[in-house]
């Protein structure tokens, strides 16, 4: 399975395909591969939202704080 990509990430540095005059680099990956990579997207993306519907309590807190005043 080829993937395609306009740009890779080498030693944190992001490379685009522009500067060496292509569109997108081409990189081969087995579907073992690939269906790894969704798995572990789904998981973040879960942990994201599971996160982003969690209420902060140290916000509510100092809220708290602040109306005893």
């Amino acid at each position: 399975m080829t993937i395609y990509t306009p740009y890779i990430t080498v030693n944190g540095k992001r490379i685009f395909a522009s500067a060496y005059g292509l569109k997108v680099f081409a990189i081969e990956v087995t579907e073992e591969q690939n269906e790894r990579y969704w798995a572990r997207r789904a998981e973040k993306e879960k942990k994201a939202k599971e996160k982003e519907n969690k209420p902060d309590t140290k916000k509510n807190n100092k809220k708290d704080k602040k109306d005893k005043e």
